[in-house]
């Protein structure tokens, strides 16, 4: 078998070619059997084979898009597929994807726990393809930015409640006494 440029199925031809010494023109070799049926079993084989072959590609894609489906859930969009004939000539399922959407939530909190979710869905299949984890980094990504900037707000938080603690003490300078090693 070989795919040509339009990625469409092709099965090689299976050319029985007698000795030198079989030189009738029966269609039969010189051991007897006809070289057109046992070339149309070997071709029905090989089309058997290939179309085997789809039909266990296009259940992992399936299995492989709804998994991100599922888990992505909120933030996923409708499944897409792209299809080949095979050379039965009955379509099947090649390859797929699922959009996620990526952007940030409204707050820093809600971005960790959508990042989470997004990062999980692309690496909920068994077998994550480049893309997928190329999705699940810039999840990651953007969870870790999300994350600092919450530790950031409550620091910021924190520094304000000891400035308000401590307006009144040491003449009115809120850094006395406050020693911040870097």
């Amino acid at each position: 078998m070989k795919i040509d440029q339009q990625n469409q199925y092709q099965i090689y031809e299976y050319n029985y070619e007698p000795n030198s010494r079989g030189n009738d023109r029966s269609g039969k070799g010189e051991i007897g059997f006809d070289r057109k049926a046992v070339g149309d079993r070997v071709r029905q084989q090989d089309v058997e084979r290939v179309v085997q072959q789809l039909k266990m590609t296009e259940q992992k894609v399936i299995a492989h898009e709804m998994a991100h489906k599922v888990v992505g859930g909120n933030y996923a969009g409708a499944v897409s597929y792209e299809y080949r004939v095979g050379p039965d000539g009955r379509l099947y399922i090649v390859g797929g994807e699922v959009p996620i959407d990526v952007s940030d939530g409204i707050s820093p909190e809600d971005t960790v726990r959508k990042m989470e979710q997004v990062r999980m869905a692309a690496l909920a299949p068994i077998d994550p393809s480049p893309q997928d984890y190329r999705v699940a980094q810039e999840a990651l990504m953007k969870e870790a930015a999300a994350r600092q900037e919450i530790i950031k707000a409550e620091m910021e938080n924190k520094a304000m409640k000891y400035k308000k603690n401590n307006a009144g003490t040491n003449g009115g300078d809120s850094r006395a006494g406050l020693s911040l090693y870097v």
